[in-house]
């Protein structure tokens, strides 16, 4: 009931602003419509609150958490302050505090993951929480979209999730970046670094914890998995294009890292290594100074296994740079190179196949014999190089002169499996 309450609520207003005279509003039309509008934010606000408070207490609102969550995305979208801004009802412009988008994002999380923390066995209710978790997803990405609202703190929230909950939601993340990675104002680097981040202080937390070791191998199990799927991201020639991102990532993770010694370390081995393997072995001895300076002045012996990340870390970096790669091929794009023997020249004559003087059985067989020998490469070269109808001709000459062979004597019949088979 509070669902459809919210659903009729939202469609009057969206219907207002759509009746509404945008070069000549009345103010009474105004007035009405920015009552409607405080009144729905009002109530959203407080579900949005609320209804976190259910679910930490086992409380199931699946469905009405869902509907809160679209529609405030939808309402922020609809306001959306600078699409007003220099119209006459820039006083319905509305930019959402952060502290609201948090509550937004926290309980878009908790959609999230129900379907991971639970097991239905009524499949329609397991159908239901994969829809809505969709649906908050696609809800949360509109508004990065939309620039409704800040990317510094929504952007690596929801990309911090990228390979947790399944297929679908994996596919809705990868075509965010694939967006924000066109948007010449979208800082991906921030970006991939701020949600690896994320994701391993979600593990962290769970490693303070100490209650659940399954779920603790999960969490870091998905910090390499996010790190490895975002560094996927630098592949070929793109790797040398983007190589400053992939630099600020390790920078960043690297002082990330260091902060608090030796707690964070890990960091350096879940979340850095799949994108120090994207850099060129030029670039390795910097960071494998940068790196070594800050842990000079300090007795790791002191806990051995708490360092064990860093020493695994810098024996990647040293094997990296032992291997010295380039990547000149990378740069510029070559011409593909012919495989295998050179072509031969074909300066004989055609003959034709009807030609009385060369109508021997031992010609017709040596000549396809020497087609199934010595032409093999070139006339898969020629497929290559020539209109397809042109592919079938050689192929149905050769067919009529193997036809011609079986329809002589006894002995020549037997011949042709002779030969041909030296084709072999």
């Amino acid at each position: 009931v509070k669902s459809f309450l919210l659903i009729n609520m939202f469609l009057e207003v969206a219907w207002c602003l759509h009746a509404i005279d945008v070069e000549n509003p009345s103010e009474t039309s105004i007035e009405g419509l920015s009552s409607k509008q405080r009144s729905l934010f009002e109530q959203l606000y407080y579900f949005l609150v609320v209804l976190s408070n259910y679910q930490k207490e086992g409380r199931s609102t699946t469905v009405l958490s869902s509907r809160v969550c679209t529609i405030t995305a939808e309402m922020w979208c609809l306001f959306k302050k600078s699409k007003y801004s220099s119209t006459k009802l820039k006083n319905l412009g509305y930019l959402p505090q952060l502290e609201y988008v948090q509550k937004f994002w926290k309980l878009c999380e908790q959609q999230l993951n129900i379907s991971d923390d639970t097991e239905d066995e009524d499949a329609n209710e397991e159908y239901i929480e994969d829809t809505n978790r969709d649906a908050v997803m696609i809800a949360a990405a509109k508004l990065l979209l939309a620039d409704t609202v800040s990317k510094d703190y929504l952007g690596p929230e929801i990309v911090s999730h990228y390979v947790s909950h399944g297929a679908s939601t994996t596919e809705i993340i990868k075509h965010l970046i694939t967006a924000l990675k066109k948007n010449a104002n979208s800082d991906i680097a921030a970006l991939f670094f701020e949600a690896l981040r994320r994701v391993y202080e979600r593990y962290m937390a769970y490693l303070r914890e100490g209650e659940n070791q399954n779920l603790i191998a999960k969490s870091y199990s998905e910090c390499q998995d996010l790190a490895n799927r975002l560094a996927g991201y630098y592949v070929g020639a793109v790797r040398i294009k983007n190589k400053s991102e992939i630099l600020k990532i390790i920078q960043c993770g690297v002082q990330f890292a260091f902060v608090d010694l030796p707690k964070q370390l890990s960091f350096l081995e879940a979340a850095l290594v799949p994108f120090v393997s994207k850099l060129p072995s030029s670039d390795i001895p910097d960071i494998l100074t940068d790196v070594q300076k800050r842990a000079q002045d300090i007795d790791m012996n002191e806990d051995p296994s708490a360092w064990r990340p860093y020493l695994t870390f810098v024996e990647h970096l040293r094997e990296k740079h032992a291997r010295n790669e380039v990547f000149h091929e990378e740069k510029e794009e070559k011409p593909v190179k012919r495989r295998g023997r050179p072509r031969k020249p074909r300066d004989e004559p055609v003959r034709n196949l009807f030609d009385g003087n060369k109508s021997s059985d031992e010609e017709s067989v040596s000549d396809s014999d020497q087609r199934g020998h010595g032409g093999d490469d070139d006339d898969e070269d020629d497929a290559f190089d020539q209109p397809l109808i042109n592919t079938f001709r050689p192929s149905a000459s050769k067919l009529r002169s193997l036809k011609g062979v079986s329809q002589q004597g006894t002995s020549s019949q037997r011949k042709a499996p002779t030969a041909s088979g030296s084709n072999s």
